[in-house]
């Protein structure tokens, strides 16, 4: 679940909120199946792996079984964080509920846990989803709270299907269902290079993504025949430094690789156009389409890479790309 494929150029897309949804989505399905594959498996056991209808027990009545419910699918979501992160759990719950209705009559049951978007939560929520019979999970979104709920899974047997974009998190029993940072700058940077772009600078948050995203823009470019001209890590307490260097160098190129989130980016951009001062209008930005205004009239149009287009266009893909 973790292997890169080739994909065809991105082209100026909806937000990358859309493309986690999808993922979700594409999660409870696989989900779904899994844990009745599984609720199988372990009824099948006792009998050797056969099915053996034993008829009707003498001195009994004809019963109907009960009506099952389907097996238990946890979804493990950071519904009670702060900002970004709790806004992206409440889509993703909506998402999963969307999905389910869409679908007719569900499998399987769905239970939603909230780990708060922390290591502690995540495991109390996974040791109660559990407990509650979950027999696969889906989530956590972030990379640290898949390790708590891995430690809690591979324990009781459970299978997780994770969220996170961080490929060390991935091991036996713990799969990714995600868009990897790798893939999506390889593509920023293939599609900036066939608009004639192929001078970067980079400005790049000092944390592990801004490291994983430094190497593959590092990568692309070398695959691509494209320039790094150069590259500034910051804080937010070192953004305005880090913009004023890159503003130094900037007729050297002519595109910036900011790979952030969108709040973050608008920053970013406000403090490049006011230490670049009168710069051409349409330098660029490789993350993200919209255009943002910044002072003095700094406008980056930037770049999200995108689903392919063979995928859009297929019958019934739009209700699930809820923008």
């Amino acid at each position: 679940m973790t292997h890169r494929a080739p994909s065809p150029p991105p082209v100026p897309s909806s937000s990358p909120e859309a493309t986690r949804r999808e993922a979700l989505i594409r999660g409870l399905r696989l989900g779904g199946g899994l844990a009745s594959a599984a609720a199988l498996a372990a009824c099948a056991g006792d009998l050797g792996g056969k099915a053996v209808d034993l008829g009707p027990q003498p001195g009994t009545a004809n019963v109907p079984p009960p009506v099952a419910n389907g097996p238990a699918v946890a979804l493990i979501l950071p519904l009670g964080a702060q900002g970004n992160a709790g806004l992206v759990g409440q889509s993703m719950r909506n998402a999963a509920e969307l999905a389910i209705a869409e679908g007719g009559a569900p499998i399987f049951q769905l239970i939603v846990k909230d780990d708060a978007g922390n290591s502690q939560g995540a495991r109390a929520a996974a040791d109660a989803a559990v407990n509650e019979g979950a027999r696969i999970i889906l989530g956590p979104l972030f990379a640290h709270s898949v390790g708590a709920v891995s430690q809690v899974a591979r324990a009781r047997g459970v299978p997780v299907i994770a969220f996170s974009t961080d490929t060390n998190v991935a091991a036996p029993g713990i799969y990714l269902l995600s868009f990897l940072p790798q893939s999506d700058v390889d593509r920023i940077v293939r599609y900036s290079v066939s608009q004639g772009r192929r001078s970067f600078l980079a400005m790049i948050p000092e944390n592990a993504y801004g490291s994983v995203t430094e190497g593959a823009l590092q990568q692309a470019a070398a695959d691509t025949g494209a320039r790094v001209m150069s590259i500034e890590r910051f804080t937010p307490a070192k953004l305005a430094d880090a913009a004023r260097r890159i503003a130094a160098v900037a007729p050297q190129a002519d595109a910036v690789f900011i790979p952030d989130s969108a709040d973050q980016v608008a920053n970013v951009v406000q403090q490049l156009a006011a230490a670049v001062g009168q710069s051409r209008p349409d330098r660029r930005s490789a993350h993200g389409r919209r255009t943002v205004r910044g002072a003095r009239q700094c406008r980056l149009a930037q770049f999200f890479p995108a689903l392919p287009p063979a995928v859009r266009k297929r019958p019934g893909a739009h209700r699930h790309l809820v923008l």
